[in-house]
């Protein structure tokens, strides 16, 4: 496993513990607009524009000690292809991520690590969203807590509830240039409800890094790939609906499957096709297999 960046150092000595969202007294008046900056850190603008980009976070508990990190990269193909690869470490699981973008791929990430291997799949319609999500700003119904020009530096301050946790939010201060709009760092206070009020329940600290050489992580098993056995495994999404889609792919012969959808949408997998027959479980043991899925 590779040493921690001297960025996730540095932001250590900078961060110390979880500290409460960024609040000035008084801030200037920002050169774009809250949806100008969405736009300028569009994933797809900016690598277009840059190339790459790095994405190296350390996460701290509440009483802030390292808990782990991750480094999201992220390239541009001459042909328009993204290519991604994350590297994760949350306690004692370490895991590697390695998968792609393009028009003609189904939705399907591949993560291996040391609690097993699984190919998460999703609705073409969300993958690219889904998978370039460290990209851009929060997912979900976001209320603007600040916004303006603090020392150099725009800040916006984004609080975003938790769709899974009706009882948690996140508050996030992004920091962007103050000529391009283009964001530089974020930190992020995850807090949850509590009999006393809210409490801190970790943090997080980005910095990103544009146009810097593209260099995955891998583990041997996302390196390597390959197996010697595979499931022909057909997805068959809401089908005879007006956004019907069908996903075909080769896996590894008993791989886990998950299919998964953005947050909020329910998501119902079936093993025949009158969707009579609702299963929990993938099964790719066999030489094929066939599921529908009803997503929303």
């Amino acid at each position: 496993m590779r040493k921690l960046t001297a960025l996730f150092l540095s932001a250590l000595m900078l961060l110390g513990m979880c500290t409460p969202a960024f609040a000035a007294a008084e801030l200037e008046d920002a050169p774009f607009t809250q949806e100008e900056i969405t736009q300028i850190n569009d994933p797809r603008a900016v690598l277009e524009k840059y190339g790459t980009l790095r994405i190296d976070e350390q996460m701290m508990t509440a009483e802030g000690e390292p808990s782990g990190f991750a480094h999201y990269q992220f390239s541009l193909s001459e042909d328009g292809q993204v290519l991604s690869n994350v590297h994760l470490q949350e306690g004692d699981i370490e895991i590697f991520a390695n998968f792609s973008v393009a028009d003609d791929m189904p939705g399907s990430m591949f993560w291996s690590g040391n609690n097993g291997q699984v190919l998460y799949c999703m609705p073409s319609w969300e993958y690219e969203q889904f998978a370039l999500d460290p990209l851009g700003l929060e997912r979900g119904e976001q209320t603007v807590v600040d916004y303006g020009v603090y020392n150099g530096s725009i800040i916006l301050v984004v609080a975003t509830p938790d769709p899974a946790d009706e009882n948690a939010r996140t508050v996030t201060d992004m920091f962007a240039e103050e000529e391009s709009g283009l964001i530089t760092s974020k930190n992020a206070v995850t807090y949850v409800a509590s009999d006393g009020g809210e409490v801190e329940d970790g943090c997080s600290h980005y910095v990103y890094q544009y146009g810097i050489p593209y260099d995955p992580e891998f583990d041997e098993t996302v390196s390597e790939g390959g197996a010697e056995s595979f499931c022909a495994l057909t997805l068959v999404i809401n089908p005879g609906q007006d956004n019907e889609e069908t996903q075909q792919l080769n896996v590894a012969l008993g791989l886990e499957v998950q299919f998964t959808a953005l947050e909020g949408e329910d998501v119902a997998i079936y093993a025949d096709e009158a969707m009579t027959e609702a299963v929990d479980v993938i099964d790719t043991s066999a030489e094929s297999a066939t599921y529908y899925i009803t997503v929303g």
